[in-house]
Order: structure tokens, then C-alpha cells, then sequence
């Protein structure tokens, strides 16, 4: 999974691991890589 800024934190890094999800977690002040978003597409009904 990856996280943007607004999760960073050590209750969220501790329940991920307790879930098991391996994943990347913005630091804050640190970009992270636009090749590691993905998409999102919204389609109006």
C-alpha cells in the first residue's frame, strides 16, 4: 500500500504491520515518487 502524508504516524505503521500490509508511507516533507501513484478513475452515472 501507499500512504500519502496524513498517515504518517505510529498508529497507523503499528496496525498495518498487524495486519500484515507491506507499504510506503509519505514522510512528511518528503515527495514521494509519482511513478508510485496509481489512477483513480470516476465515472458519472
Amino acid at each position: 500500500m501507499h500512504l500519502d502524508t496524513g498517515y504518517d504516524s505510529d498508529k497507523i505503521r503499528d496496525l498495518s504491520g498487524t495486519l500484515g500490509c507491506d507499504g510506503v508511507i509519505n514522510v512528511r516533507g518528503i515527495p514521494l515518487q509519482v511513478g508510485a501513484r496509481w489512477v483513480i478513475e470516476r465515472i458519472d452515472s
